[in-house]
């Protein structure tokens, strides 16, 4: 498992690997899985895997590898695995995990690669966040509010007490006048207000342009406030 060109194989790699025995016993790493979670080789090496897992995994993961060599039956082997992986500072890694098998010197080695997710992830939750949010007011927007309110006629969500839509009028003067840095000033300070002086359990949304939307719960809800 130490050939020259698998040495470089696996320096080249930006991706995090991991090659253990059928044991589960840790052989070598490369140096994209230090990066990953933070483990020297040294601390590593003739450690169990599960010392990369959350106590839960770990002992699963032994029973997985077991259950392939007894019945040849292959539970994780060829898969992509969304995983969570233990960093050596005991946080959690979101990561894709994939196990394939090699055989040298007639010994069996599994090697795992992972694949760092939480680029993806952090990226997929901005997206979603922009989807839904009003970018000058970062209030939720028009498609938010839409959702809610089907949410609520669907019986999903609090039945509503109110709903107020406030309009700014003339604001395309201020637009026109004084420029649309201006406007969006105006745009926050107005939507910076409502959320401080609405009740605790309305909803606030920026519905269009120059109109503010407040979903008030019904009045059990409201309580004292």
């Amino acid at each position: 498992m130490r050939s020259e060109f698998f040495q470089a194989l696996l320096r080249s790699l930006q991706d995090g690997v991991v090659v253990i025995d059928e044991r589960g016993t840790i052989e070598l790493i490369n140096p994209g899985l230090e990066r990953l979670l933070g483990y020297t080789e040294a601390e590593l090496k003739g450690r169990n895997v599960s010392l990369l897992m959350p106590l839960h995994h770990g002992a699963r993961h032994n029973d997985c590898i077991q259950h392939y060599l007894t019945t040849g039956e292959a539970r994780i082997i060829g898969k992509d695995i969304p995983i969570q992986a233990l960093h050596k500072d005991s946080s959690l890694v979101d990561a894709m995990l994939s196990v394939t098998e090699v055989s040298q010197g007639g010994h069996r080695y599994f090697v795992g690669r992972l694949r760092d997710l939480r680029p993806q992830l952090r990226q997929e939750r901005e997206l979603q966040h922009l989807a839904n949010h009003d970018p000058i007011t970062g209030l939720r927007n028009g498609a938010a509010l839409r959702r809610t309110l089907s949410e609520t006629s669907d019986g999903q969500a609090t039945h509503l007490g109110a709903l107020a839509i406030i309009d700014i009028e003339r604001f395309r003067i201020i637009n026109d006048t004084a420029g649309h840095r201006v406007g969006d000033w105006l745009l926050q300070q107005i939507a910076q207000r409502l959320v401080i002086h609405a009740p605790v359990n309305a909803g606030v949304f920026r519905w269009t342009g120059d109109e503010f939307v407040l979903l008030l719960p019904s009045a059990p809800l409201l309580g004292n406030h």
